[in-house]
């Protein structure tokens, strides 16, 4: 389960394992006034609430989530992640499924100019 908050305060919940969920996210996501208004985004997993703010100081930022699948077992989901693309650099946020132990993983890669975003209109 995502969590997104906005600045309008209101925190909007999307179940990407859910089918109604997921279309409603992807929606959501191609919608550049709502990455526009996105003020935080995070992971609720095993009652345990995981959080990748909005970065400070940066020009444009492009806010993701998926369930990342196994490598060997395409059908297995071994957890959530949430990206954020924020002018050179991506910071992703990976939550494991899993009871014992919780983990997570934090991921800062320089990834350059972002060259192409689909969501991004030239001139708008």
């Amino acid at each position: 389960m995502i969590k997104v908050n906005i600045k309008s305060g209101e925190t909007l919940s999307f179940d990407l394992n859910s089918e109604i969920g997921l279309n409603e996210w992807i929606k959501c996501h191609n919608d550049i006034k709502f990455q526009n208004s996105i003020t935080g985004i995070g992971i609720i997993y095993s009652s345990q609430w995981y959080t990748l703010p909005l970065p400070k100081k940066f020009m444009t930022s492009i806010f993701y989530a998926e369930i990342v699948k196994n490598r060997k077992n395409n059908n297995e989901s071994v957890g959530e992640r949430v990206i954020c693309h924020s002018d050179e650099i991506r910071v992703s946020l990976l939550v494991y499924y899993g009871k014992r132990p919780r983990m997570c993983r934090i991921d800062v890669k320089k990834i350059g100019k972002c060259r192409f975003n689909p969501i991004v209109k030239k001139g708008g």
